[in-house]
């Protein structure tokens, strides 16, 4: 018996998931649009030239991934704010569409037959809208999802066109939502365009022919080769909708063949899938698991599901969402990982992996999160700086579960989430009820559900019970259930009545996966193996050593048995140490703490509060960098000091975010984007009397004793390059009898001649990232401004881009001890030399040789010639976001073994 999405009124989560949930929600969802306009104005064409360029083959993908998740959480949450943030997505997507149906970025011969991801884009656009379409009945989305179908029907319909159809790995992926829109209108036509995909996987070369290959079973690695990327689970979808429609034994045995194969060769010990963005038939590979491609499993797992109603692809669900999807979001929801290794396997021997730079390296021992802006940066465009592909899919992994946590049954309802929650929904019947938990779990195993009914109503409620809890017990209403089977769901068939209750306890006790060799025909190239390791699991819950919470090193970990004594740490745990789960596992040399998997070297970042603002000093913008205000400060009383307009009358907080009102009353700005550039806080909001207008508060630090600063002159011409405002007024670095020392004068910074005569009023400032640039008039000739703009010569503890011609730019990071982390070895170490910053090769010999400036966003760059070739001109070019999480840790989950 297959099982369907639950006809959900709403449903809300208490504890982790809850709160991972609402960040989410506040600090990815609300503010995506917001912070990255290009997501959608990448598709007006009428723009020359248009924002968000160049283009990354995959571009178009982005607005569609956010929609699909976006939607996913409207149906949980039916958050207000949320759904008008939708409406406008979805309105200017809308907008933007071709008169011929064309969704995409791209322009004349680029267009579908490009070397790009076109149609892969057009999927996702499609399947985001027709989402949006089943949640909220918007006609309008659905006749979109129709115009962009009939073109790609159109224009791929001739004899021979579809071959010419570049990357058929990622591209045929559209079968998929073709497919859902025949089930939508049971148009012929839409089945035609399913058929012509489906002919595609066998005539066009890579192609996939998974119906046939995957007949009998075996892993994608063994059918695919090194072309089993993970993109192909889409197309796997497609696979099982086109049994949903025909009823043909051999696309549901395919589908199965093709999961369990997964399942069983390359999902890894943390439910993610993937291995340098493809199945390699080994689960133990090291190499990095892509947050996309654990997102697609999981959809895949979702269909599988629907389609077998199998306790094990549940199982999955659960598993990969609490270990591998909370493990790819920061706590603070503002960004995701590329990549969140498993730690803890043997990488010796293995070689440089073939990724773009920075991952361009051998794979790593350690665990270690690290958010996709430093791992894709150069996927960073401007007006989507805060785009990549694993950043907008991320989502979808906590968003599932508006399509997998309660499910509907033929006759009842089932229960496959466990956690703090409440479900409203309806019954067969059509009639309404909620469904609460009470419950620590997953910590403790004790699980209550209490039924709401709006009338008494005989059918089936449906418990998964999970196949590692071997000792379960279920009751209603105090009465037992008796012997109750694992991996499988028990059904409950009765009259329900309002106030009923169930009762169940899940065996939570420790299990483990023990490591071992590579599987038989994987990828040679995949690693060692796990063996001498063990993975240690607590009911769902993956337990991983971070090295923040214990005394020892990642590689001197005393070993473990699989049968370890492993007991809940129920003591008050520190005001940094954010785990979920806390164990204590006895070894030979005493105890050490695990935690979960989720937790492990993820970084604490501290979120924006009203405390963090109150007094504070901002300057007023609008996203264009016009300054609405110089100098404003939000004080305690909900004044707005310096700044006097009807439409920001006041400050407040709405549904815990900062915002302007009105004199009537009314919301101006929500603003639902807060970061810190440089430690200083920046908020981003529209405006919502006018929808092109995006206002910013930028914090502002008015010091400046000890700081280094540029002099330079409005016509662009530097007068000093480096200098130093000293206590006692003095100034380092510059000597000019003009400029003979400085000081405040009612809160403005002049300087003043040898005379003590104040020769420049710095009248002006402007913030930008997190500094401070003053301008003003040079009194002895006011045809001067004299701009006096904040440097910062540290290095450490920031992202920066590496640029160098003719290459993507990458991340790179300077580490206190003088080490490079890069792609190259005339990039292994820094140090200072004077004014200079100074790159070396492993001999210690100088490669590039830097001197500091600012560009006109303000961010710190450093610039200089290759010393090997000086025709060769290298850049280092400060990253402009400030994500905190340098402080993460790092962590192993395959722990050493014990006899």
């Amino acid at each position: 018996m297959g099982f369907e999405r639950a006809d959900l009124t709403r449903a809300s989560f208490d504890g982790v998931i809850g709160a991972r949930l609402l960040a989410n929600r506040r600090n990815w969802l609300l503010a995506v649009p917001t912070a990255n306009p290009a997501i959608v104005t990448m598709f007006d064409h009428t723009i020359d030239p248009r924002p968000g360029g160049p283009y990354l083959p995959w571009s178009g993908e982005f607005v569609g991934k956010y929609l699909i998740s976006a939607v996913q959480d409207l149906r949980m949450s039916r958050d207000r704010q949320l759904d008008h943030t939708v409406e406008d997505v979805v309105h200017g997507l809308i907008g933007h569409q071709g008169a011929d149906g064309y969704l995409g970025p791209f322009d004349g011969d680029a267009r579908l037959f490009g070397d790009n991801w076109d149609v892969w884009g057009h999927y996702h656009c499609v399947l985001g809208l027709y989402e949006t379409f089943r949640y909220n009945r918007d006609a309008r989305a659905l006749e979109a999802c129709r115009k962009a179908a009939d073109h790609l029907s159109s224009r791929l319909g001739d004899p021979g066109a579809i071959a010419r159809v570049r990357h058929p790995t990622m591209n045929l992926a559209f079968a998929h939502v073709a497919a859902l829109l025949h089930q939508e209108t049971r148009e012929a036509r839409y089945l035609d365009l399913l058929r012509l995909f489906e002919q595609a996987w066998t005539s066009v070369p890579d192609g996939g022919d998974y119906v046939r290959k995957f007949q009998t079973p075996g892993s994608l690695f063994a059918a695919l080769g090194a072309g089993a990327r993970w993109e192909r689970l889409h197309s796997l979808q497609a696979v099982g909708e086109l049994y949903r429609i025909t009823g043909e034994e051999r696309y549901r045995r395919a589908f199965i063949n093709a999961w369990e194969g997964i399942r069983t060769f390359d999902r890894h010990s943390t439910g993610g899938f993937s291995a340098i963005e493809r199945a390699t038939g080994n689960p133990f590979d090291p190499r990095p698991i892509e947050t996309c491609a654990t997102v697609a499993w999981m959809a895949l797992t979702v269909d599988m599901l629907r389609l077998t109603g199998s306790c094990d692809a549940a199982d999955e669900l659960e598993l990969s969402t609490w270990n591998a999807a909370l493990g790819a979001q920061s706590p603070d929801g503002r960004w995701w990982t590329y990549n969140t290794p498993m730690g803890g396997i043997d990488t010796s021997g293995m070689p440089v992996m073939a990724l773009p730079p920075p991952l361009r390296r051998a794979p790593a021992f350690e665990g270690a999160r690290r958010p996709t802006p430093y791992d894709l940066g150069f996927q960073d465009r401007p007006g989507a700086s805060f785009l990549s592909c694993c950043s907008a899919n991320g989502p979808r992994g906590l968003g599932m579960l508006s399509e997998w946590a309660v499910m509907a049954s033929p006759d009842g309802i089932v229960v496959n989430f466990y956690g703090p929650s409440r479900f409203w929904l309806t019954t067969p019947a059509g009639n309404e009820i909620t469904i609460e938990q009470r419950t620590s779990y997953p910590v403790d195993g004790r699980v209550e559900l209490i039924v709401t009914l709006s009338r008494d109503e005989a059918f089936a409620i449906r418990l998964r019970v999970p196949s590692w809890s071997t000792r379960t017990t279920i009751s209603v209403n105090g009465a037992s259930r008796g012997e109750i089977a694992a991996g499988r769901h028990h059904t409950i068939e009765r009259t329900w009545h309002s106030g009923d209750t169930i009762s169940l306890t899940l065996d939570l006790h420790t299990r483990a996966l023990i490591g071992a060799a590579p599987p038989p025909g994987c990828d040679p190239g995949s690693g060692n193996g796990a063996r001498g390791r063990v993975a240690l699991y607590r009911g769902p819950i993956l337990l991983a050593y971070d090295e923040r919470h214990d005394r020892f090193d990642i590689h001197t970990l005393p070993p473990m048995t699989a049968s370890a004594q492993i007991t809940l740490d129920q003591s008050v745990p520190a005001p940094q140490d954010r785990r979920v789960v806390r164990v204590h596992a006895r070894t030979d040399v005493g105890e050490v703490s695990l935690g979960d998997f989720a937790s492990a070297g993820m970084p604490v970042t501290p979120a924006v509060g009203a405390s963090d603002v109150e007094g504070k000093v901002f300057q007023f913008s609008r996203g264009d960098g016009s300054v609405i205000a110089q100098r404003i400060r939000l004080l305690a009383d909900g004044t707005i000091q310096g700044h006097a307009h009807p439409n920001e009358a006041r400050w407040g907080r709405e549904d815990g975010t900062l915002a302007f009102f009105a004199a009537d009353g009314r919301t101006s700005t929500h603003f639902a984007w807060d970061a810190r550039e440089n430690g200083r806080i920046v908020l981003r909001g529209g405006f919502r009397f006018d929808e092109r207008i995006v206002h910013e508060l930028r914090e502002v630090d008015l010091s400046v004793e000890g700081k280094w600063f540029q002099l330079a002159r409005a016509n662009g011409s530097i007068v000093t390059s480096l200098l130093r405002l000293r206590a006692g007024g003095t100034l380092e670095g510059h000597s000019h009898p003009n400029e003979s020392s400085w000081a405040q004068e009612g809160g403005t910074l002049v300087f003043r001649d040898g005379d003590g005569r104040v020769t420049t009023r710095f009248t002006d400032t402007r913030s930008q990232f997190g500094r401070v640039d003053h301008s003003g008039a040079f009194l002895p000739d006011p045809g001067i401004t004299h701009l006096l703009r904040q440097l910062d010569r540290e290095v450490t503890g920031k992202v920066w881009q590496f640029r160098r011609p003719n290459s993507f730019p990458i991340s790179v990071l300077l580490h206190p001890d003088g080490s490079i982390e890069s792609d190259h070895p005339n990039e292994t170490f820094w140090a200072t030399e004077g004014d200079q910053l100074v790159f070396f090769d492993p001999a210690r010999m100088p490669t590039t040789r830097f001197a500091l400036g600012k560009d006109p966003d303000g961010r710190m760059t450093w610039t200089g010639k290759f010393l090997p070739n000086p025709d060769i001109t290298h850049q280092l070019v400060e990253w402009n976001i400030d994500l905190t999480w340098g402080n993460s840790s790092r962590y192993i989950s395959w722990l050493p073994s014990g006899a």
